[in-house]
């Protein structure tokens, strides 16, 4: 598996999300647990990075997003 790549521009860092494994995967569903491990990601890098915004480009966008927001919140 390939973890979520970012990228960092001093303050601010982007994560855009196709899915797990393969180099895009636009049809790939994000489990719990998955989405636990791009939060930590985020959490690890609070002390670099004043702003960090997260992309989910896949299918299940929505559906991904609007769990990742209840992780956050």
């Amino acid at each position: 598996r390939r973890d979520p790549i970012y990228f960092s521009r001093k303050r601010l860092a982007y994560f855009r999300l196709h899915g797990f494994g393969r180099r895009s995967m636009y049809s790939y569903k994000f489990s719990k647990e998955e989405l636990k491990l791009v939060l930590k990601k985020i959490e690890d890098l609070s002390a670099k990075v004043k702003r960090c915004y997260v992309l989910f480009n896949n299918i299940y966008m929505y559906e991904d997003a609007l769990e990742f927001s209840k992780m956050i919140s």
